[in-house]
């Protein structure tokens, strides 16, 4: 059993916790107790996490070598293959764009490279659409928000410019309201 079982044996074999309904702290030693049980969940929570991370990492690294490996072997084995497919007679099809040697596992086939058309540069191609085809040509307007937001008051329910006047398209948003345990001493 490795340490990560053993810890998940531990944690699930753990002090049994309290029913959630019903249940009061009504002294200080419940409390302190309380604050016991959040202390001994979070370090099992980061024990836990440390080593399933390093589990994660250590998959992650066996995943990836196996990858590397796959690629390796389909290139090498790929570059092979074209070139015994040069070496032997393939049947090219009416339009000689492709040529196929059939084997009893997988077809051997070579195609012709089909053109296409590339964006080499927008600071030339941009001037020239937008004085021949201005219809293609994208204009994008946005509100810079975080530098917008700066500027902008709460003022009860509403949500106001500089100048005072009320700004549409906003709302306020409300957060939630938190409570925790601040450990004494940095504890936790």
């Amino acid at each position: 059993m490795d340490e990560l079982e053993k810890l998940i044996d531990e944690v699930e074999g753990g002090e049994d916790l309290p029913e959630k309904e019903g249940y009061t702290i009504t002294t200080p030693e419940e409390a302190e107790k309380a604050i016991h049980r959040i202390k001994r969940a979070q370090v099992d929570e980061k024990r836990m996490s440390m080593l399933c991370d390093t589990r994660i990492r250590q998959y992650e690294q066996r995943q990836k070598k196996q990858q590397d490996e796959t690629r390796w072997a389909t290139e090498y084995y790929t570059q092979k293959l074209r070139e015994y497919f040069d070496t032997v007679e393939a049947k090219p099809n009416k339009e000689g764009t492709t040529k196929t040697f059939k084997l009893a596992t997988a077809n051997l086939v070579w195609s012709k490279g089909k053109q296409g058309i590339s964006k080499e540069s927008e600071d030339e191609l941009l001037p020239y659409v937008m004085s021949t085809n201005p219809d293609y040509v994208k204009s994008v307007e946005s509100v810079i928000w975080g530098e917008y937001k700066k500027t902008l008051e709460i003022c009860g329910d509403i949500i106001v410019d500089e100048n005072g006047e009320p700004v549409p398209g906003v709302m306020v948003k409300q957060g939630e309201d938190k409570f925790e345990v601040k450990f004494v001493g940095g504890m936790a």
